[in-house]
C-alpha cells in the first residue's frame, strides 16, 4: 500500500486531509506526528497508532530502533543542594492534610476537563473512520459526474452501496441543485443521539473535490465538515 493515502489525527483530535507515505514521514521527521498519533486508511477497520504500522511504514520501525543518545552528564563541581530541615508536631499532619486536599481538587478540575475532550476526541475519531467508509461511493459518483458532465441522478444504488455505519443512502441532486449524497448514520456507539443524523457530501462545480457537512454537533466532525 505504498500509494496509499493516510488520513491521521493531529495533536487536537482533528481529522486532517490525507498525505501519502513519503509525506508522513516528513512529519514524523518534524515531530508534528509522533508513535501514538491515529492513522487511517481505505481498507482498514478502524483507525490504529502509528507505531502498529511498521509493516506498511518500514521507516516507523527504523526510526523505532534507532539509538538513542544518553543525558548528558552532570556539570563537574555542581553542589549537592543542603538537607531540607523537618518539621515535628501537628503542623506537619495539618500541612499533609491541606496538600492532599488541594492536589486532589487539581485532580478533579483536570478530570473534569480531560474526560469529555478525550470523549469528544474518541466519538470524532468514529464518526471520521464512518465519513472514510464512503470513499468508494464518492470515487463512484465523482467518475459518473465526470463522464456524463452532469449529476449521475439515476445511479443505481442498492444495500450493498450502503457504507458501513450508515444505514440508508442517496444520489441526485440536492434542492439547491448542487450534487451529491445523502447518508443517515447507524447509531455510533458511545453517541446517543447520532442515530438518523444526516451527512451531507457534495461535489463543487466543476466536479474536482467534495464538501461536507452534517446534522451531527461541530465537535464530533472533522474540519472539513463543519459549518
Amino acid at each position: 500500500m505504498s500509494n496509499a493515502e493516510w488520513f491521521y489525527a493531529d495533536a487536537g483530535g482533528q481529522q486532517q486531509e490525507p498525505v501519502d507515505a513519503e509525506t508522513l514521514q516528513r512529519l514524523w521527521r518534524e515531530g508534528r506526528i509522533h508513535a501514538q498519533t491515529l492513522l487511517w486508511r481505505e481498507g482498514m477497520a478502524g483507525w490504529q497508532p502509528l507505531a502498529s504500522l511498521a509493516a506498511e511504514l518500514p521507516w516507523v520501525r527504523d526510526a523505532a530502533l534507532a539509538p538513542v543518545a544518553p543525558p548528558p552528564l552532570p556539570a563537574a563541581g555542581v553542589a549537592k543542594p543542603a538537607a531540607r530541615a523537618g518539621c515535628a508536631g501537628g503542623g506537619c499532619a495539618i500541612a499533609i492534610v491541606l496538600g492532599s486536599f488541594g492536589a486532589l481538587m487539581i485532580l478533579g478540575v483536570l478530570a473534569a476537563i480531560a474526560i469529555p475532550a478525550y470523549q469528544d476526541y474518541t466519538h470524532r475519531a468514529k464518526v471520521a473512520v464512518a465519513i472514510g467508509s464512503a470513499a468508494s461511493l464518492k470515487e463512484r459518483v465523482m467518475a459518473d459526474y465526470r463522464r456524463l458532465g452532469d449529476c449521475p441522478v439515476d445511479i443505481e444504488v442498492d444495500s450493498s452501496d450502503v457504507p458501513a455505519g450508515f444505514s440508508e443512502v442517496w444520489v441526485g441532486r440536492f434542492e439547491d441543485e448542487t450534487c451529491g449524497i445523502q447518508l443517515v448514520f447507524e447509531a455510533i456507539p458511545g453517541l446517543a443521539d447520532s442515530k438518523d443524523k444526516k451527512l451531507w457530501l457534495w461535489l463543487d462545480e466543476d466536479g474536482s473535490s467534495w464538501k461536507c457537512s452534517s446534522e451531527l454537533a461541530d465537535r464530533l466532525l472533522p474540519l472539513n465538515c463543519r459549518g
